[in-house]
């Protein structure tokens, strides 16, 4: 990402120039106080919000602009905040949310049409492997409760292999145990070679997980740090818009 310039909902611009590369096998954090540019950044990052100005590059391939099929293409996957507004369709079926974004893949078509007893069939097995608890996989996904949305949200993503995995506040109102299991899936993305971009609120989140952390503060990167350098006090100050002296 380069020279990265975004609007929010408004119409107000959110990002201002903010430079960011994150490589394979890497989980950069990005810290910093809710309001400061992390949603906007977040969603163009994922490719679901339109980039103003600047780049945004995966193995040198700049996907700005770009249909959202491609940046799924290019292997781009993204857990949002809201888990509910944004990464389920809450009156569809848990098998339906599995395949959203897969729909068009050959492993699940034949002859242009989609495979229902395929998908089915793999809904049920990444169901047992995510211990996603439902009644079933034609029972809605807005009746599960947050963990496991959270799972199915994670399955999917997970499911396609993805280079680039984007997460905004992935535990935030899980129980203990869920959130341990978001933390062991991004250890395991970074594991095979996935460049992973948490963004958090949440410092212990960030110095648990990840190997490089910026923080974000008014649609601005205002500091960096590596692990080995994370000091709570120093963030909070970057955090707060206290700028760095020489």
């Amino acid at each position: 990402m380069s020279g990265l310039v975004a609007r929010n909902d408004q119409g107000v611009p959110a990002l201002h120039g903010v430079d960011l590369a994150v490589g394979a096998g890497e989980v950069l954090g990005v810290a910093g106080v809710a309001g400061n540019g992390q949603v906007e950044l977040a969603e163009v990052l994922a490719g679901v919000r339109p980039v103003h100005a600047g780049n945004v590059a995966v193995d040198g391939a700049d996907l700005a602009g770009l249909p959202t099929r491609q940046w799924l293409d290019t292997g781009v996957a993204y857990v949002p905040e809201d888990r509910h507004r944004d990464g389920i369709l809450g009156a569809a079926s848990v098998t339906d949310n599995l395949l959203l974004g897969s729909q068009r893949d050959k492993a699940h078509r034949r002859g242009g049409l989609i495979q229902w007893r395929r998908v089915r069939e793999h809904a049920v097995a990444t169901i047992d492997r995510y211990t996603i608890k439902t009644p079933g996989p034609d029972a809605p996904a807005g009746n599960l409760s947050g963990g496991n949305i959270q799972r199915l949200i994670l399955a999917r993503a997970f499911d396609r292999e993805p280079s680039v995995l984007v997460l905004q506040n992935p535990t935030r109102g899980l129980d203990l145990r869920s959130a341990r299991f978001v933390y062991e899936r991004v250890q395991e993305a970074r594991d095979r070679g996935c460049a992973v971009v948490l963004i958090s609120e949440d410092l212990d989140e960030l110095s648990l997980l990840a190997d490089r952390m910026v923080v974000l503060y008014s649609g601005r990167i205002v500091g960096e740090r590596r692990r080995g350098d994370y000091d709570a006090y120093a963030l909070g100050r970057l955090m707060a818009g206290v700028q760095e002296t020489a």
